[in-house]
């Protein structure tokens, strides 16, 4: 999918056509708004794995497919792949990219992945679009089943990459791989991204905080790729932080003035232990293990989340704190907050 159009908007001003395809209508919305004023532009919301019916074989010169493979299963990966085959003309080529489980770092985001799902119970099933990994190896059969021809990988990353044509005469497959080798360090991720993208992943994930993270980035020398990351780190982490300090401390004034001193709190949030500091008020976090620590994530889903909130009510908890960051829970787990609206009420908000 094309997404919310951040690459295509780099792209369209150099083709003499662009399509954006994506299966969600809110990003094709933004995407759209991103490339408004071009006027070689058009996008098509995708139903299903499959363009048929939307694309006409060997419509296009070129496809390239950028963080969606990693949200798909190897059906539907595979699927794409044999229909991308068939919109592709003969000489086209082909751009596709994956999480790379060998790469060290791939591996070491996977197994955050293999963290969140240990957690399920027998009655919760598996996001449809969480994280998807790849073995080059396996990335490559499917691009080569699909019908194309690997004209480079790159696996030195946590991101591999394959560039792969379609129907190429002998010299132009020759005069590609040439061109893709000469130009390898321009295409493939460099190290500098490796690293870096490791440090994000544990910045996400709590395991290394803000200052360690700017700390890492200022030995990198202002390399490119480390500008990147920084900017990232500082729209995300650093400026909001005086804002999130005075969340915490008005968060703390009406917990104090609105719930009794004996109080047993559940807060949300991403397991800051300052949130349950409330003078006397026991609290715990949600979402919690047994032993009442974080679980370093949040809820799959709404069911997962009624029955967290029931687990910690039956434990003695008597208010749930969820804070303005996370109003998006009430829209992103609906059912939840159907519960929530139709069993308690609301004491302050």
């Amino acid at each position: 999918g094309c997404g919310v159009g951040r690459v295509g908007k780099e792209l369209a001003s150099t083709c003499a056509g662009w399509v954006g395809s994506d299966i969600s209508a809110n990003m094709l919305r933004v995407a759209e708004q991103r490339l408004k004023g071009l006027p070689n532009i058009s996008f098509q919301q995708l139903e299903r794995s499959s363009f048929e019916g939307i694309f006409a074989d060997g419509e296009f010169d070129k496809a390239y497919s950028v963080a969606v493979f990693c949200h798909l299963d190897k059906e539907d990966l595979f699927l794409y792949l044999r229909d991308l085959h068939r919109v592709i003309r003969p000489g086209g080529v082909i751009y596709v990219e994956t999480w790379n489980l060998a790469h060290p770092i791939g591996w070491h985001r996977w197994e955050y992945e293999v963290r969140n799902w240990s957690r399920l119970t027998s009655n919760q099933r598996k996001d449809a679009g969480r994280n998807q990994f790849c073995h080059p190896e396996e990335l490559a059969l499917y691009v080569e089943r699909a019908g194309f021809e690997i004209l480079a990988q790159f696996n030195g990353s946590p991101w591999m990459q394959i560039v792969a044509g379609k129907g190429n005469s002998d010299q132009r497959t020759h005069d590609l791989k040439t061109h893709l080798v000469e130009n390898a360090d321009i295409v493939s991720f460099s190290e500098t991204f490796s690293n870096c993208y490791q440090k994000i992943i544990d910045l996400q994930y709590g395991e290394i905080d803000v200052d360690e993270m700017m700390i890492f980035l200022d030995s990198c020398d202002d390399k490119e790729e480390a500008a990147l990351f920084r900017s990232y780190v500082e729209s995300k982490w650093i400026r909001p932080k005086d804002q999130y300090r005075e969340m915490v401390k008005e968060i703390r004034q009406i917990v104090e003035t609105t719930l009794p001193p004996s109080a047993t709190v559940v807060m949300a949030s991403k397991g800051d232990e300052k949130l349950l500091s409330l003078d006397s008020r026991s609290a715990w976090h949600f979402m919690c293990e047994e032993d009442g620590s974080y679980s370093g994530h949040y809820p799959e889903n709404s069911t997962a989340a009624i029955g967290q909130l029931e687990r910690l009510r039956n434990g003695g908890a008597q208010f749930l704190v969820l804070p303005a960051t996370l109003f998006w829970w009430l829209s992103y787990y609906p059912e939840f907050a159907e519960y929530l609206a139709e069993r308690y009420t609301a004491v302050e908000h």
